[in-house]
């Protein structure tokens, strides 16, 4: 299954305790830390750069996704998709990241990478297709997997967090631009 090409915002959810401590997240649904909550108010500030009166909003049903667009958008409504949430990594949730993760592998117990990037690929088509310039707020997975469609990758540089980046076709490719303040 192939990203619907049309433009769209994506930004990664605030940092979170699990985040700060270097651990597998997953699916385990906890909220953001301190920073992480400084980190969505500095996005309001780049975000308002942006003409956002025609965005539509659409979170992960997460609650790190959810705080991190209620702070950055305070005075926008925005949608929950539980498609959006994060990968499940079973057995490797809340321990640390002490080894390079093949994305490809499944994890015990976990979500296996072709289940995930089916799930949020067919979320990511449903939202283009109903949004003429979506924002999109997740997690580092979904940015994994927009990834995979734009290079044929997912490795590569993590999306740092609270950070708007603008997505955008071009002939057979896509571009990336993180939007800066």
């Amino acid at each position: 299954m192939l990203l619907i090409k049309k433009p769209f915002i994506f930004m990664r959810h605030g940092e979170t305790q699990a985040n700060q401590g270097n651990l597998f997240c997953g699916a385990t649904d906890i909220p953001l830390n301190e920073s992480g909550r400084e980190q969505a108010i500095k996005a309001r500030r780049v975000l308002k750069k942006l003409d956002i009166s025609n965005l539509n909003v659409i979170s992960s049903s997460m609650q790190r996704a959810q705080q991190t667009t209620q702070l950055a958008l305070p005075d926008v409504n925005f949608v929950t998709n539980a498609d959006l949430s994060e990968r499940s990594w079973g057995e490797w949730e809340m321990t640390a990241i002490t080894h390079s993760v093949s994305y490809f592998d499944t994890p015990p117990g976990g979500e296996p990478w072709s289940a995930f990037i089916h799930r949020v690929t067919q979320a990511l088509n449903n939202i283009l297709l109903a949004n003429e310039f979506p924002l999109i707020v997740a997690h580092s997975g979904v940015y994994r997997v927009i990834q995979f469609h734009a290079t044929g990758s997912p490795n590569g540089a993590r999306v740092p967090n609270a950070t708007p980046v603008r997505f955008w076709p071009e002939a057979d490719s896509w571009q990336q631009q993180i939007v800066q303040e």
